[in-house]
This record gives structure tokens, sequence and C-alpha cells, in this order.
């Protein structure tokens, strides 16, 4: 449900004075919203995104200028593009291996609106025979002792540069690699290296000592890429250095940066903490934001690319870490929520000459419960004069507060009544008095952003991270060009680099909104959206027998008062269903569920639906939006019970507004979508003219996603993978199927047995008959794991067919396959260059933009596709790369078409065509999506499926939560009652 985060507020809170230690207020730790790292959501919709329609603003903003020129794309690289793909397809295919390496590009598409983009590249222009002298970095302790890593490696790196010679230019990653503009003058030397910090003027006494040796391992330059790059011959193959040339030029453009200790760097991502680039805002809570840059090398059709794009980080302010949790108090943070903010979090401890420790959390009870002479711990987050410990080095050996300890030790506390952390392991605990301990700087915050932080951070002072499309150019173009050429231009250039600082122009293409089908009416969209108003579903389900139930706790109750509001406002949801087309009964007597703990409410929500009798399905209202309460219904629901269930939030705003004579009808809509959809109906359809091929009723799409642990889940957290597929030609049902693997693996085991699964299913729908084509969307891949999806999965998915399929069938090679890698997790924007090509409301992209060349490299078959309008911030591309297809090409070239198309025009086109319309035909929304369905679903059940492992998934600190537990098969395993069926929604 869209209503997830967190429920209401405790008790209020007071700082750590000396009469009395604190409100503890509620500890629930419920959290939505963002991570530390600001990234853009998948299209979310506004107020019309469902229901009966919203009001546009009219306003636009200024569009970006650049010098108050618009230069036309490159007439030259256009040429090379064509030119590169002029061989026809047909003539390609005669000599294709279907099942060899990724298929080349067919061409570039032609359909649509031909207008002009801004992207955010700029041209390098590399002398070709400068030579990258690379060397390799080998470090180890002199004598005993592991590898270093992290920090220390950084500053064991920077002091073996000070021992190299002055006058030759040289770069480094600081990691693993040196490059230098010339030879060093030796192919293998030992260097040895005297440590110390760099806050500090020089060794002190006996400083630990490091070998390195610098090994020369070859020398790299541009011509071999530039060749490749700039050739018409479309077979030529890939050269091996390709990727090295890029990191080399990658590691040169961040050496300067990453050298500048005011500049924070993550990856290839800079942030300027001081001087005149600074951008930053309180976002409370202890945290601050910051705007920098993310920089990246990209390699485009006749030329070398910089990909330049606004990034946002929230990181911990450098403050003592009593101040922190005095922060944290004033914002009403329970003492659950601050512990686990704080795991993970490294302090320097003040009295130990600034030693580094990492928290893992508050000091807890749990830690007392270990053992003889066990620490006490009497509540969580105790304080100094309350934690003890059992003490050996005192006569009589006897327990003494961590209080005591310091002023028997060093010098009396000034504040015990802060709280204690643990800088140990819940079963060797070491705590700390939070004074002396202070927070390390340039720390980000990995967890989720409380939901007020979250605000602050779309929009704080300096504008936020959510701003609109221009002004982010501008930035691009403005502060972002002025922290490349302060740090990095004048290395750049020593290694032969030019950078041309205008941001380049890219040819793109809009295509129109597609016409959907609903009960005997067609809805032209508007802006990519439309309403629901007179209108049925296509198909509207059969409702089964149904009721709801009143969720309660003993301090909230949400807007409503009692059982007979809540049944009044049911019945007119009832009403609601009716005219929204489901074939509806009125539903059971409501129940009324009040928790004790909504904290920890699984044992008081399994005993409710083991309770519920003959109703399929039951409409949950929740007094406020909490991950727990909701985790646990899901959980009991779809896994233990099989029931469906709908959440919705018994709110003013939500759907207890008509209690106050509100008009509801457009969340009713909103919940209506889901209703019909878990139930087998059909919301919105395609015409078959958009849906080309696909509407003949032979090919299924497949939607495919891993999704991993994120930071502070349990060491045994697993990742989830999971499949969705439509099941005939309407592809308005997709049920899914979901299972645990060995966790962060890129790849999906067991993908054989899901895909017969879905083969299974489809045979089930359409008189025993298999698909003759299957199209793969393949979310969650990276770049580098492109070759690994065709060379480990696909075999899978033949074997899966070799299974199912009739002998003649496989010998035949069929059915036929393709492959398309999706997904949003990059930093290419675009920008329009006219009012007429502009989003009126947000001066970005119009919904409908295609980009195919100009960022992309001929032999590649991939493109950009913003099929959705973004109602704030920039708009986001979704970016398809065909890595494997035996469909599109081989039907293009067996066309015979008078249209002025070519075969590979043909094939580009109506991959791109299929891919824009199945956005407008997600079920749970009247709007257009940005991702393509399939692999949006695939999301959507690998998110479901985190959520019955909360208790391995969740953020929590080592110190104070107990184990959640092995995560086990059976965890993961959907009731028989909703297999088939789409409950995820």
């Amino acid at each position: 449900m869209a209503d997830r985060g967190r429920g209401g507020r405790g008790g209020g809170r007071g700082g750590f004075q000396q009469q009395g230690f604190p409100s503890r207020g509620r500890a629930d730790g419920g959290r939505g919203g963002f991570r530390g790292g600001f990234g853009g959501d998948r299209g979310r919709g506004g107020p019309r995104g469902g229901g009966f329609g919203g009001n546009r603003a009219s306003a636009a903003p200024e569009l970006f200028r650049q010098d108050g020129q618009i230069h036309p794309p490159r007439q030259d690289i256009q040429r090379l593009e064509d030119t590169t793909l002029k061989q026809d397809l047909t003539t390609r295919l005669q000599s294709l291996n279907i099942k060899s390496e990724a298929p080349l590009r067919p061409a570039y598409g032609i359909k649509g609106q031909h207008i002009t983009l801004w992207a955010n590249y700029f041209e390098l222009l590399p002398s070709k025979n400068q030579a990258f002298n690379r060397y390799a970095i080998d470090l180890l302790p002199k004598g005993k002792g592991d590898e270093p890593k992290g920090k220390k490696r950084v500053r064991l790196v920077q002091l073996l540069l000070a021992q190299l010679p002055k006058n030759i230019a040289i770069a480094s990653d600081y990691k693993s690699t040196i490059l230098a503009a010339s030879t060093l003058g030796f192919t293998n030397k030992e260097f040895l290296i005297t440590y110390y910090p760099e806050t500090e003027a020089g060794p002190g006494k006996n400083p630990p000592k490091y070998r390195a040796r610098v090994q020369h391992t070859g020398t790299l330059t541009f011509e071999t890429l530039l060749n490749y790059l700039s050739s018409t011959n479309l077979t030529q193959e890939k050269p091996a250095v390709k990727e090295e040339i890029i990191q080399a030029t990658n590691i040169v453009l961040g050496h300067g940066m990453k050298s500048n200790s005011k500049i924070m760097t993550k990856r290839n991502k800079y942030f300027p903490e001081e001087g005149n680039l600074v951008e930053k805002w309180m976002l409370g809570h202890g945290l601050e934001a910051f705007r920098g840059f993310f920089m990246s090398v990209r390699a485009a059709t006749g030329r070398i690319l910089l990909n330049v794009q606004v990034q946002h980080i929230a990181v911990w302010e450098a403050i003592p870490l009593v101040s922190l949790f005095d922060k944290m108090v004033a914002d009403r943070m329970s003492w659950t929520e601050i512990n686990r903010a704080i795991s993970g979090l490294w302090v320097h401890v003040t009295h130990l000459n600034k030693r580094l420790k990492r928290i893992g959390g508050l000091a807890s009870p749990a830690e007392a419960r270990r053992g003889q002479n066990a620490p006490q711990v009497p509540t969580f987050g105790a304080n100094a004069n309350q934690v003890k410990f059992w003490k050996d080095s005192v006569q009589p050996a006897r327990y003494v507060s961590v209080a005591g300890h310091f002023k028997q030790e060093w010098k009396a506390l000034n504040q015990p009544n802060a709280p204690v952390v643990n800088v140990g392991t819940r079963s060797v605990p070491v705590y700390l008095p939070s004074e002396l301990c202070h927070v390390k700087k340039q720390q980000d915050y990995d967890k989720k952003l409380p939901p007020d932080a979250t605000a602050a951070m779309i929009g704080g002072r300096n504008g936020g991270a959510v701003r609109f499309a221009p002004e982010n150019a501008r930035t691009i173009s403005g502060n972002g060009i002025s922290l490349l050429k302060q740090n990095s231009e004048k290395i750049l250039n020593n290694f032969g680099v030019k950078i041309d600082t205008r941001m380049i122009t890219v040819s793109a293409r809009v295509l129109n909104g597609v016409p959907l089908s609903y009960s005997g009416k067609i809805q032209q969209p508007r802006d990519a959206g439309w309403n629901m108003r007179d209108i049925k579903f296509s198909k509207g389900a059969q409702m089964p027998a149904w009721s709801y139930v009143w969720v309660r706790t003993q301090q909230n109750s949400g807007s409503f008062r009692n059982m007979q509001e809540v049944a009044q406002t049911v019945n007119a949801f009832h009403v609601m269903l009716g005219t929204c087309g489901i074939q509806t009964t009125k539903p059971l007597p409501g129940k009324e569920l009040r928790l004790n703990n909504p904290q920890d409410p699984d044992t008081e929500i399994d005993k409710f639906f083991s309770s519920v009798k003959g109703v399929r399905l039951l409409l949950v209202i929740l007094p406020f939006q909490s991950t727990q309460i909701y985790n646990a219904v899901k959980r009991a629901a779809d896994v233990k019970y099989g029931v469906h269930t709908v959440d919705v939030v018994g709110d003013r705003r939500k759907f207890a507004k008509a209690v106050e004579g509100g008009d509801n009808s457009q969340y009713f809509a909103n919940v209506a979508l889901k209703f019909n959809l878990k139930l087998g109906g059909h919301n919105q359809l395609l015409r078959p003219a958009d849906l080309g091929f696909v509407s003949e009723g032979k090919t299924m799409l497949v939607g495919l996603d891993v999704t991993h642990p994120a930071p502070g889940s349990s060491e045994s957290a697993p990742s989830v993978s999971s499949i969705t597929a439509s099941i005939n030609a309407q592809l308005a049902q997709w049920p899914a199927d979901v299972k645990i693997q060995t966790g962060r693996k890129e790849m999906i085991e067991g993908l054989k047995d899901m895909f017969k699964t879905r083969l299974q299913l489809w045979q089930k729908h359409n008189q025993q008959k298999l698909p003759e084509e299957i199209i793969v969307y393949r979310d969650g891949v990276g770049e580098t794991m492109y070759d690994l999806v065709r060379t480990i999965e696909l075999p899978q998915m033949k074997e899966a067919c070799k299974e199912i399929y009739p002998a003649t069938a496989t010998k035949a090679d069929k059915p036929y396959i393709t492959i398309i890698i999706c997904g949003k997790r990059h930093n290419t924007r675009f920008y329009p260059t006219s009012e007429q090509e502009a989003d009126q409301r947000t001066g970005g992209t119009k919904n409908g933009t295609i980009v195919d060349r100009g960022v992309t490299e001929a032999r590649e078959w991939d493109f950009y596709l913003q099929a959705h309008t973004a109602l704030q911030g920039t708009p986001k591309s979704a970016h398809y790369v065909v890595v494997h297809d035996e469909i599109f090409r081989r039907r293009a070239a067996a066309i015979k078409s008078n249209d002025g198309r070519n075969a590979g025009q043909r094939a580009a086109d109506e991959l791109e065509a299929l891919t824009h319309a199945m956005c407008y035909c997600f079920g749970r929304a009247t709007k257009a999506i940005s991702l393509a369905p399939p692999a949006y679903y695939a999301d959507l059940i690998c998110d479901r499926a985190r959520r019955w492992l909360s208790r391995v998934f969740d953020e929590r600190t080592v110190v104070s939560s107990e184990d959640g537990g092995e995560a086990r098969p059976e965890d993961v395993q959907i009731h028989p009652n909703l297999r088939d069926t789409m409950f995820y929604i």
C-alpha cells in the first residue's frame, strides 16, 4: 500500500538533565522515507494518480540556457551513427548466431515527434597518443599483519605518492592503482612507508611501517578506443582495453577531488564541504544534507563523454555525541529509533587521543542476560550511573558503574546522566559514556531517513533535493563544472585530456500518449494520466465473501470514533466498488481489533486471522501508517492464512475523509483498483493496435528482479528473487512467485523452476497452449552483470522450456526469447531546449520522450524512455538494454512493409512502442508509470517478500535487537489460496 511508514507519537522528551533521566516516549521505530543517499522515485503520481483527477499548476520554471545559445547535436556524430547502421538488417540476420553475443542495434528508431534536448554530458577531447602508464600497488605491514584497508589504505597511498617523482603527473584511485603521464623510471620497486594520520604533522614514537610494492602493469592510450568508437564496421570486435581506458580516465578525473580534504568523496560522487561551491542544509536529527555531483566517463559513438549529475547525501554532523543525542531527543525520536540510527556510527574517543570506535548501539538489558557476572543494564539506553559491569581488577571484585569506573581511572564525568553506548558486541560489550565520544566527520547516513528529515531533504533551505529540471541543469553547468575545473582540469590536461564545458545536445523523439480501453469506453490520456469518472473497469471481478476489520491501539483509533462510523464508510465504499464495475456483495459484519502492543503486533494479528472464517478478502483499516502492523498483516494473510487483504488508513485525509463530510471518491477509486486486480479483474486494457504482435496471444511477458538486504540488516538476511508473467494477451493479470537465495547474489538461483511455473500458468489460461515467444524484462542488474544474464540466466530459461515444450519445438529453437535489462539506477538526464518541448509544470521533458542516440553506442541496442509525467523534480527515464534477441529483429526482417522504414527501424520502433504502451496498463494507477510493468510488478513482489522477512531485513542494531533468526524458504511461500493471483498489489 502507499500508506506505509510510521505510527503515532508517544510522550514528550527532555534533554540530559542532571535531575533525572528523560522520558522515553514511544519505542516503535516504525519508519518510512528515503535513505541517506537521495535518489528519484519510479514516476510516482500526484493527485491524478487514480480516481477522478486533479489539477496541474500553470507556472513553469525558466528553461535552462547555456550562454544564451542552443547548439545543435553534432552532425558528424549523427552521420557516423547512421553510416554504422546503414547495412540492411535482413542481410545482417543471415549471418546471425542468436545464441552468441549481445545483439547489435538493428537501427535507430524513427517514430515520434523529433526534438532536440540537452543531455547532462560533456565531451572529453583526449590526445590519441598520450600514454597512461599503469602501476599496481601492493601494501603489507613490515612484519606480521593483514593488508590495510579503508581509510588507512587511502592514507598509506597518500604517503606513497609523496615518495614518487614530483615532475611527473600522477593520479591514483588510492586503493590499488597509480597512473603516470610518463614512466616512473622503474618496472618493479619496493617502498618503505612510515604511517601517521593526516591530522598529525609527522610520525610519533614507534610508528607502524608498511612495505609498498609498485609494479608497472602496462601502458594505455586512447587511440585503440577512439578508433573503435569511430569505426563504421558494425561487427568490429570491442577492444579488450575499452573498460580499462574508461577506468583510467575516471581515476585521473577523480584524483584531484579525492586529494582535496575539503571535498567529501563517495566513490565517484563528490560533495564540497568548504568554499564557494558548498550547498548544504540541516535535516534535523543531527543530520545535514549536502549537494554534490556524480561524475563518470562513458563511451559513445565517435567520442568519449563525461556524465555529470546532481547528487544529494545526508551525513552526520561532526559534533559531540551528547549534542547529537540532544538534537535527536529534541526532534522527538524514541530511544529505539535513536538506537537504530546510531548503530554503526564511528566516533572519536576523546580521552584516548581521538581513537576511532564503532558504536553498536545504546546499552541494553539484552546484554544483561548473558552468563555469570553479566553487565547490569536496568533499562534501554541507561546512563553512566545506571550501567554497571563486573570489575576483577578491584578488591574485592565487584560491580562498578561506568561513571564510577571513569572517575577512578580517568576523571569524573561531567554528564553522567547521558546515555552509555556499546562499542563492543552484544556478547562482549564495551561501554563508553557518550560525553567522551565525538562523531567522526564525513559519515553518510545509510538508513531510512525519518519522515520530517525526508521532507527537509526534499525541500530544504537551498531548494532541496527535488528541484525543477532547469535548476539542476544550471547547477551542473555552473557549480559542477567549476568543481571539475578547480580540482581536475589541470591533471586531465597533464594526461592529454581537455574538457568541452558546454553541455551536449542530442536528438530525441516524443511518442504520443496511448489510449486506454475500459468497459465500453476509450479513455484518451492527458499528460500521461486520465480519470475514471463515469468509467467502469474493463472486466469487473466477482466479489467473494468479504469483510473488514478496524484496527486500533490503546492510544490511537485514527479518525473513526466508533464502529458505526466505520460501517457507514465501508458501506459507502461498497457502493463505489459497484460503480467501478466490480460485481460486489455486501460485506459481512466487521470486527474491531484492539492491539495492546502495536510495536510488535504479530501475535495479536495472527490470533485475529486464525479466528476469521468464511472470508476471502479483508479490508484492513489501520489507525495510522505503521510498518510493523502492515508487515504483520501481510505475513499472516499472504503466507499463513491465505486471505486477500487491502490495507487503508482510517485518517480524515484518507479512508475516513467522509466522516467529516469530505469527498472520498478519489481515495475509494484508488482502493477499488487493488480490489479488482486481487480478485482477477481487468482494470484498463490496451488496444490491439498498440500492443502489436503481443495482441495475437502468442507472446508471454515476464518480469524478473532481485533485491538485496539493506545496510543494517541481519548478517543472515538473504536476497529475494521474483518472477511475474502475463497469462494472456490482455496483460491485465500478472501472478507472481518469489524465493529467497544467497544474500547479495545478483543472478537468480533456481530460475528454471520459477520459469516453469509461469509457463504452466500460461497453459492453464490458454487451452494448454504454450507461448511461441517470451519477452523478459529483467530489473536489478548493473552494467557489469549484463553478460551474466545471458550466460547464466538465459540457459536456465531454455532448460525450463526444454522440460515443458514438446521436443519438436525446442529442436527448432522455440520458443523465441528476448531479454531486456531495464532500470532507473543511472545518472543520465535530459532537459528541454525550448518551451514547446517542455512540460509546462516542471520545465522538464514531456512524457513519451525517447532517446536512443547521442549518448549511446551504435553497436549496443539500448534506449532511454520516459513514459510518465514527472509531477516534481527532474524526470528520470528508464534505461532499456537488449542483451539477447530472438524476436524483434527476426520479425522485422520477415515483414514486407511499404511505410518507408527498413527492417532495422521497424525492429527498433516496435520494441520502443511496445515498452511505452505497456507503461499505460499498470493496473494499480490511472497514469503511465516510469518502468515497464513486468519489471515493476516483479519489484513489488520482492518488496512484499521483504515485509514477510522484516525481522531479518529490518535495519537493526547488533546490540539491542534480538536475532531475527535465519530466513527459511517457507517464510516466502505464497499460500495456495493466493498463489495464482495478484495478491501483492
